[in-house]
């Protein structure tokens, strides 16, 4: 799974705020701080830091790609649907972009979405990785697990995280698992 931590890492890492040098100084102290509670995992501060950061400059795409980070890791994916979209208005679609609305869909239920929204965060070696672990989750979520495991044998061979190691193999695990004659069912009748 993404974690909060990582997600914000990618974006911090990407999007760079071009404001005026007095707005600047004050969106770059709330776009900090609620970097900050992003990697704590204080999520409801850092929603309240970052909601004030759009309300400082509502042209701030990194302000709402961080708030639709933090929306999404306290449930309320509807809201970071809203704020991608809305930073997407503002300098298009970003490849993390991608890692957020695979989750955002992957959570709202909606698998599908899910792997369109990864697959495409597949295209980016900036975001392969992440997006590859969210694309085999979501395979194995519609059953399958031919193409989860074709995934996991393409990302075996690419440079991982102790994080993302340790993610491929539980994946890697749940795939063996549903595919072992103990978890087939034998329809005797």
């Amino acid at each position: 799974m993404i974690t909060a931590r990582q997600l914000s890492k990618i974006i911090m890492a990407t999007f760079l705020v071009s404001l005026p040098a007095a707005q600047a100084q004050g969106i770059d102290a709330l776009l900090n701080d609620g970097y900050s509670a992003l990697q704590k995992g204080t999520y409801v501060k850092a929603q309240a830091l970052l909601r004030q950061a759009v309300k400082c400059d509502p042209r701030s795409s990194s302000a709402r790609r961080y708030l639709a980070v933090a929306m999404v890791q306290s449930g309320d994916n509807n809201g970071a649907l809203s704020q991608i979209q809305a930073a997407q208005t503002i300098d298009g679609v970003q490849p993390t972009d991608h890692l957020i609305l695979g989750k955002v869909h992957f959570e709202l239920s909606d698998l599908q979405s899910s792997k369109k929204a990864y697959a495409a965060g597949l295209k980016s070696t900036q975001t392969f990785c992440p997006s590859a672990l969210g694309l085999i989750r979501a395979y194995i979520s519609c059953g399958e697990l031919k193409e989860a495991s074709n995934l996991c044998a393409v990302l075996s061979t690419k440079p991982l995280t102790v994080a993302q190691a340790a993610e491929l193999r539980a994946l890697t695990d749940a795939i063996d698992k549903a595919n072992s004659p103990s978890s087939q069912t034998l329809d005797l009748g």
